[in-house]
């Protein structure tokens, strides 16, 4: 029985061109036959996706060296079972939902990063 590699990231960092980088996402997950979901945003990504371990870690080198992205402690697991039916890459507006919170005033969740904000909860 064959084993799926799973990996999970993030990373919040200013894209230039979002668009781009999930157009090559996108390519490069189709030839290495890749499935789970890819969020591309110009404040920076989100991703869970399986297949085979090396290629995994291609797509990880591909957007360390071509989009200059750090993509620093990725967390892997193995599933006995297929994890995903398909390959989703998203375009979004943004990577958080932040827009209906009245504290949003920066398009970028990197300048509010370690900052509490007041009546918050937090």
């Amino acid at each position: 029985m064959s084993k799926y590699h799973v990996v999970s990231f993030y990373q919040i960092e200013k894209i230039l061109d979002h668009e781009r980088l999930s157009r090559d996402v996108t390519r490069y997950a189709s030839k290495h036959s890749l499935l789970g979901t890819f969020f591309s945003t110009p404040q920076g990504i989100n991703t869970t996706m399986s297949g085979e371990k090396e290629a995994l870690e291609g797509l990880i080198e591909m957007l360390e060296s071509k989009f200059n992205l750090s993509l620093f402690n990725p967390k892997w697991s193995i599933s006995e079972d297929k994890p995903f039916k398909r390959l989703r890459v998203r375009l979004k507006p943004r990577l958080l939902p932040l827009e209906g919170c009245l504290l949003y005033t920066s398009p970028s969740p990197r300048d509010q990063r370690g900052s509490r904000m007041a009546g918050s909860g937090w």
